[in-house]
């Protein structure tokens, strides 16, 4: 999906991306199954691209909370994520 993102943008949209992670997130979520490293992030990311910025913020914070090791980029992201 990020690939096509990059190759055919028209295809792979912010909001088409948000509407298939978080249906990922939610199937996940009922197999008790943990969402891969970067997948907030990217989650993160997308959200931020379509104005939703406390949701963005969101996300950036639950990556952090799973994966400490990504805690100096999330607060890199956060830092330019503007709150409203």
């Amino acid at each position: 999906m990020v690939y096509k993102m990059y190759r055919t943008p028209k295809d792979a949209t912010p909001e088409k991306q948000i509407e298939i992670l978080q249906k990922e997130a939610m199937r996940a979520e009922s197999d008790h199954r943990e969402l891969p490293p970067g997948f907030r992030a990217h989650l993160g990311y997308l959200f931020n691209q379509v104005g939703a910025t406390d949701s963005a913020r969101a996300q950036f914070e639950e990556e952090k909370a799973h994966f400490p090791e990504s805690t100096v980029f999330m607060d890199q992201l956060l830092g330019k994520t503007k709150k409203r």
